[in-house]
């Protein structure tokens, strides 16, 4: 008897222990809800690292209800940071990155195409005094 009120306390325990543990499931997309694939998803409270499918979308497992910061980064979008609040075992969150651009100040192109073929063609030369020219003027 008293081995099945320990093996039943543990099977209760054990499921209490999982009912506390919380999924987080999202999505990243663009401004035109365009999936992005590969953005990076950091949950730094705890230092686990994802990255999302090619559908854009990531899943976090085993964690405890409780505040978490989420960072997203992907290049050529920018990064964003929210705060999470897990209250039930499993939460959904949608996040939308904008597209990132660059001012540059100044972009110089460079054609090298007259030297390279100057450098490419061979031409026949050959060398006279002014004695062969005065000899073949007339």
């Amino acid at each position: 008897m008293k081995k099945f009120s320990i093996l039943g306390l543990i099977l209760f325990c054990q499921a209490y222990v999982f009912a506390q543990q919380s999924q987080l499931i999202g999505r990243i997309t663009t401004s035109n809800n365009l999936p992005i694939s590969g953005a990076k998803v950091i949950i730094s409270n705890t230092e686990k690292t994802l990255f999302t499918d090619t559908t854009g979308q990531f899943l976090f497992n085993g964690l405890v209800g409780g505040t978490y910061n989420i960072r997203i980064t992907k290049q050529g979008y920018l990064n964003e940071n929210r705060s999470v609040t897990l209250k039930t075992s499993k939460q959904s969150l949608n996040i939308k990155l904008a597209a990132s651009s660059y001012q540059l100040a100044e972009v110089l192109i460079k054609d090298n195409r007259v030297e390279n073929r100057k450098k490419e063609e061979s031409l026949n030369v050959e060398v006279v005094n002014a004695d062969f020219i005065q000899r073949n003027l007339s």
